[in-house]
């Protein structure tokens, strides 16, 4: 009987080895999961950096590149469109903004001479209301870019002028003309080929829709000294191209 007792008692070893084992293969499990984990950590950390450093090239690209001149020593710079320049003279030091650069404008042909008292204080800008309906934007955007300079930097005054009384819009404007000889005028021609015409107290700027605009940014050119010419009528070198 006590034979079969021991023997009854050995095999209770048995589901203690099993059971080792499969606490061994539940840490092993374990451990193989926390290492998985632990990779992939690594991998998305890495993959995260990456994302963020190529990411960084988007949110913060590098400073676009813009078509740029140079042109007697000015540099320009074409943003959207807009020709771009510094430009100063004494202590004041202005951002030059007009839509074309002087290469574009070199053709625009010029005569005529100015009178000397041209540049006084006041100018009158004015131009025919009996014109085209078309013209009337670009005569709207000449005038823009000339009463921007004129007042902000060659701070002379300016005043919206009609050359006849029309329509509506000219009832509470100054009436004035090239014809006009104690004042200075600006005539805005929007017809005909880009030209500037200088006739004593009157400078007419003319062009057919954007030519307009050249030959307006021309003569701005010419008063910021920045193209150098000499308008010639008869034989005889103008020298007043001033406005300051």
């Amino acid at each position: 009987m006590k034979e079969e007792t021991e023997e009854s008692q050995e095999p209770a070893e048995e589901p203690q080895k099993e059971s080792e084992k499969i606490e061994e293969t539940s840490d092993s499990k374990e451990t193989r999961l926390l290492r998985l984990a632990a990779i992939g950590i690594v991998i998305g950390c890495i993959v995260l950096f990456f994302a963020i450093f190529f990411g960084l090239k988007y949110i913060y690209p590098s400073e676009p590149k813009y078509q740029t001149i140079t042109y007697r020593g000015f540099e320009f710079k074409n943003i959207s469109g807009t020709w771009y320049t510094d430009w100063q003279a004494g202590d004041k030091a202005v951002s030059v903004a007009l839509r074309y650069n002087p290469l574009e404008v070199q053709n625009v042909s010029m005569v005529g001479i100015l009178g000397k008292n041209f540049s006084d204080k006041q100018i009158y800008i004015t131009f025919d209301p009996l014109s085209e309906d078309k013209s009337f934007k670009y005569m709207a955007l000449a005038g823009a870019e000339l009463g921007e300079s004129l007042a902000k930097v060659f701070e002379k005054e300016i005043y919206a002028a009609c050359t006849k009384n029309e329509t509506e819009s000219c009832l509470d404007r100054p009436i004035v003309s090239c014809a006009d000889k104690n004042q200075s005028v600006i005539f805005l021609n929007a017809s005909g080929p880009a030209r500037i015409i200088l006739r004593g107290n009157c400078l007419t700027l003319q062009g057919e829709g954007f030519e307009l605009l050249r030959a307006v940014d021309k003569m701005l050119y010419i008063w910021y000294q920045i193209i150098q010419v000499q308008i010639i009528e008869t034989n005889q070198t103008v020298k007043n191209n001033n406005i300051g």
